[in-house]
């Protein structure tokens, strides 16, 4: 009686261990997907940046009081989020 239980104890025991380790691949998948698409975003943005900055090369619309406000505020959206990943990855480090 005492082996039947043991064995099935184990049996539970390693499906648990199975159950849990296929779930922690799967979260470790998105993570790494989630990663990458925040990489490929950041890189976009940077380069809307630049030609935003390309484009207003003598400051017309950044100096223009309703452009310049939008302007202004994409600007600081950027520097946020480049902010946040190189602060979330130092803290990965």
């Amino acid at each position: 009686m005492l082996i039947a239980l043991l064995v099935i104890l184990v049996t539970v025991s390693v499906a648990t261990f199975v159950t849990l380790s296929y779930l922690v691949y799967i979260g470790q998948k998105k993570i790494d997907i989630y990663e990458q698409w925040v990489l490929e975003f950041r890189t976009d943005v940077n380069n809307v940046y630049r030609q935003l900055q390309q484009l207003d090369d003598k400051q017309i619309f950044q100096k223009d009081d309703e452009v310049g406000v939008i302007f202004l505020d994409i600007v600081t959206l950027i520097e946020k989020l480049n902010t946040r990943i190189e602060s979330d990855g130092k803290n990965q480090k």
